[in-house]
């Protein structure tokens, strides 16, 4: 039998890698500010001003919490939620100032090209992101886990980098979100799973094109592009996997570290219970509070506590002691 372990990000984050959803903003603001700028104010952020003068680093630290709290501690999650409302507000006043005789027919081409100038930047955030993970470096990190050195187990990870494959000459890795070119040819995946809000606009899109009201049909199919891009096809991701899935039968161990099984990701935890032996021991780690109440709402949620047993245990604990 083999243990299936599911690796998060905090696995990267212990080897001290620059691997945190902060980390991601700090590269966008050093190589694309522009694009930062523009991204963060769909989320009601704005760039802190280090110009004047009576500006104190108390100031800045306020800010940066701010920001962290708005939007990066929980990047995934709350990239589903832009300000609709500021969107909507825009395109009314844009179409009041066109000053439209014959009503809002006829300005479809116009007011489509209009919300692709103005909201296209957000196709450029996958390239984003797959540049910034291939600047991250693991060549000079060492093994905190000797046990997991060349291990022939199921490993299922939602890192990009090659961290298992590179340090720990771990063979049977699944990328799940894809990652850097050296350990899969899949471009990092990243996203929301907000879907109600994207079927939502696009009920509202087409009920506005059958009155004709071109200029409503437009900003909300804008919404719902914008949505879409931004948006983690969970449910695909797991149809391409199949395969993988039917191999869990010979598991009867499942190990989580670095995880906190966020709302996005919860699909393939379903998936795992569905699969894996009668019998497994469920084992996750936790980083802090917050982290365990995360993981204990999702085996709660999903019904795993009650199908198997299930232990927590401090992430300290997963390391080699020293």
């Amino acid at each position: 039998m083999k243990t299936l372990y599911i690796i998060g990000n905090g696995f990267d984050i212990a080897h001290k890698l620059d691997t945190s959803y902060w980390d991601f903003r700090v590269y966008l603001a050093r190589t694309y500010p522009e694009f930062l700028q523009e991204f963060e104010h769909m989320y009601n952020i704005e760039q802190f001003d280090s110009s004047s003068p009576r500006v104190s680093a108390g100031a800045y630290k306020q800010w940066e919490k701010a920001v962290r709290n708005e939007l990066w501690s929980e990047f995934e999650n709350k990239m589903g939620y832009p300000n609709i409302s500021e969107m909507i507000d825009i395109s009314t006043s844009v179409l009041d100032d066109m000053d439209l005789d014959s009503g809002l027919v006829g300005i479809e081409d116009t007011m489509d090209s209009y919300w692709a100038d103005q909201y296209g930047y957000i196709k450029e955030l996958e390239l984003h992101v797959k540049e910034w993970i291939e600047t991250v470096n693991t060549n000079c990190k060492t093994p905190m886990r000797k046990s997991l050195i060349g291990s022939t187990d199921y490993f299922l990870t939602f890192n990009y980098t090659d961290l298992l494959e590179n340090i720990y000459k771990i063979k049977n890795v699944l990328h799940i979100h894809g990652g850097v070119a050296s350990v899969t040819n899949t471009a990092p995946i990243m996203g929301h799973c907000n879907h109600k809000d994207i079927e939502d606009h696009q009920r509202l899109a087409n009920e506005a094109d059958e009155e004709f009201d071109e200029g409503n049909a437009s900003i909300h199919r804008a919404v719902a592009n914008y949505l879409e891009f931004t948006y983690k096809d969970t449910a695909s991701i797991i149809r391409q996997h199949h395969e993988c899935w039917k191999e869990l039968h010979n598991v009867d161990k499942v190990v989580i570290f670095g995880w906190s099984a966020g709302a996005a990701d919860l699909p393939y935890l379903c998936v795992i219970r569905d699969f894996v032996s009668k019998n497994t021991k469920w084992y996750a780690y936790y980083h802090d509070d917050t982290a365990y109440n995360s993981l204990n709402n999702a085996m709660s949620n999903e019904d795993i506590d009650e199908e198997y047993e299930v232990n927590y245990i401090p992430a300290v604990e997963f390391w080699d002691q020293i």
